[in-house]
């Protein structure tokens, strides 16, 4: 329903100023506008969701959602309108697929106010809830909660007392087993003062020949459920009236306080006089509980089936196609007579890393085993695969009762129909599984290699430096420390450590000097070389001037030249 809350309150003045205040014309009530966001099990509300209110039980507004996450648009005057005979400051409650989910203030004219919906889906989800608070000192006071969950109490107290009134969205003990053929309704009662009723308590619960269509009508009955035994038990005084159609007890304390309760009865014996339809169980058969189809009458005492069958989820996301000759069989080897697509409250973990999509289906009779295999179509909702999570990576999966896991199909994902089909060959548990991608491998650790290893020079001679280089690479992923060991004949000389980041290298370089003359070997992690330190050359003798004859000469003609001066001096003398 789309309102347009501006047309809507225009109306009204219209309406005022056209015919006045007339006492003898009623003037609606103003609505109060709302809209907002709206979650499932934290994600965002699908298109087709229903958000709907009430005042007291009573229907007063609902919107279908056209955008995924949510209901109503303030920009575009879209609104979830509330409206009726609503008196001012009256709890209005807000349910999200049927289920009570948060409530609000009604005002007259109110709004457009946002009220955002976040609905968490369990087994003891809330379908309709009535909180009445019973002065004291009541004689058959009626708490009427029929609207919200087919039932009324009646009660007599000495002092104040409240009692709540729940009707649960699915069994809320699922783990323990059901008395046969329970109704699917689940009312809780709690009582803030046990002591302030005069006990027993006066319980009915209407319920219409539909819902028990196949049951004994005069078997029927109301149940609790007590968590001391973990188990459910038919109250001590309970009983039916068939004409108005409801099952009543008078509960005690201890019964009354092993909330919930459920009604059932016993199952009808099957209309003689031949077999059924394809999937209706026709010549007079009792009608079937919702999810079941009775297949008697097609299939033959081998466990043939004789035509095609199709059977169907009451939702209508979980579907089989049986062709015409499949053999069906329980697991006890009998021909099967019965066909069961039931939602489960409390399914099997899914695997590590995974989500499962939508609901999961138990597929009965347990154990059942089809040849050959027949085919299951899934329905899913876009909506619910967590992101990251391509739609073609879906897969049913069946769970594995005595391997205590699942197990995936091979199958084919339809994204144009959002189906997902198998071929499956028994029955159990199936679901739709998204497993998580897998994370990226963390990169791998650092490595390093040394390489290229250079000595210069090669000969020296004592104390004269040597120069000795490698190159050291990172070929790991990450970033990391390397120490680098110079070796020298075997004993370690020197060491430098080097930071280098992935798929790279870096030069790292030593330089020594040795006294001693000999060989050196050299070891640079697994590289080796070696260089040699020799002893220095023998000095040579001075050099040798060179004869100057011309000297040489004057030398001599100088000593001839005074040895005939001394001869001529001493010739005169004479």
């Amino acid at each position: 329903m789309k309102g347009k809350l501006g047309l809507a309150l225009c109306g009204f003045v219209i309406t005022g100023l056209l015919f006045g205040a007339s006492p003898a014309l009623a003037v609606p009530t103003l609505p109060h506008a709302f809209y907002g966001t709206v979650t499932i099990n934290d994600a965002d509300g699908t298109v087709g969701t229903v958000v709907s209110a009430k005042v007291g039980g009573v229907d007063c507004g609902s919107y279908t959602i056209r955008v995924p996450g949510y209901y109503g648009n303030r920009d575009e005057r879209d609104y979830l309108i509330v409206q009726g005979d609503i008196s001012n400051g009256a709890t209005i409650t807000f349910y999200v697929r049927g289920i009570l989910t948060d409530t609000d203030t009604f005002s007259a004219g109110g709004g457009p106010t946002q009220k955002n919906l976040a609905l968490v889906i369990t087994s003891e989800s809330i379908t309709g809830k009535v909180e009445k608070t019973i002065p004291s000192r009541q004689t058959d006071y009626v708490v009427d909660a029929s609207a919200e969950a087919g039932t009324t109490i009646t009660v007599d107290t000495t002092t104040e007392v409240t009692i709540t009134v729940k009707k649960y969205y699915s069994n809320p003990h699922p783990e323990a087993t059901l008395p046969a053929s329970m109704l699917p309704r689940y009312i809780d009662i709690e009582v803030s003062d046990s002591d302030a009723i005069i006990w027993p308590m006066h319980i009915e619960q209407t319920y219409t020949d539909a819902e028990v269509a196949g049951l004994i009508e005069s078997s029927l009955g109301m149940y609790y459920f007590k968590t001391a035994d973990n188990a459910w038990h038919r109250c001590s005084s309970t009983g039916v009236e068939p004409v108005p159609n409801y099952i009543w007890a008078n509960m005690t304390s201890d019964e009354v306080s092993g909330s919930p309760v459920a009604i059932g009865g016993a199952a009808a014996p099957p209309a003689g006089g031949g077999g059924g339809g394809g999937g209706g169980g026709g010549g007079g058969a009792p009608a079937l509980p919702p999810g079941t189809t009775d297949v008697r009458g097609i299939v033959t005492t081998a466990g043939r089936f004789t035509i095609s069958v199709t059977a169907l989820s009451v939702d209508g996301r979980c579907k089989l196609t049986i062709p015409a000759g499949t053999v069906g069989l329980t697991k006890e080897l009998a021909p099967l007579t019965q066909i069961s697509l039931t939602t489960m409250t409390t399914p099997p973990a899914p695997p590590a890393n995974s989500n499962v999509i939508g609901l999961t289906y138990d597929l009965g009779p347990d154990g059942a085993t089809f040849e050959p295999p027949i085919t299951l179509i899934f329905n899913y909702d876009p909506g619910d695969i967590p992101e990251g999570i391509a739609e073609e990576d879906l897969v049913i999966a069946y769970y594995d009762q005595k391997a205590g896991e699942w197990v995936n199909l091979e199958g084919t994902v339809d994204p144009a129909t959002n189906t997902i089909t198998v071929l499956i060959s028994h029955f159990t548990a199936f679901t739709i599984i998204a497993r998580a991608p897998a994370p990226p491998p963390p990169p791998a650790p650092a490595a390093f290699s040394a390489s290229n290893l250079s000595i210069q020079p090669l000969e020296v001679q004592p104390k004269e430096q040597v120069t000795i280089t490698v190159s050291a690479a990172n070929t790991g992923g990450t970033e990391g420390s390397y120490s680098v060991v110079l070796k020298i004949n075997g004993v370690k000389e020197a060491e430098k450590s080097v930071t280098i980041a992935p798929g790279k290298s870096q030069s790292v370089s030593f330089s020594v000097t040795k006294e001693e003359v000999g060989s050196y070997n050299i070891t640079v992690d697994g590289l080796s070389g070696s260089f040699t330190v020799v002893a220095p050359s023998p000095a040579a003798p001075p050099a040798k001037p060179p004869i100057s004859w011309p000297l040489i000469g004057g030398i001599i003609g100088g000593v001839v030249v005074v040895g005939l001066l001394i001869f001529f001096v001493r010739r005169r003398a004479v």
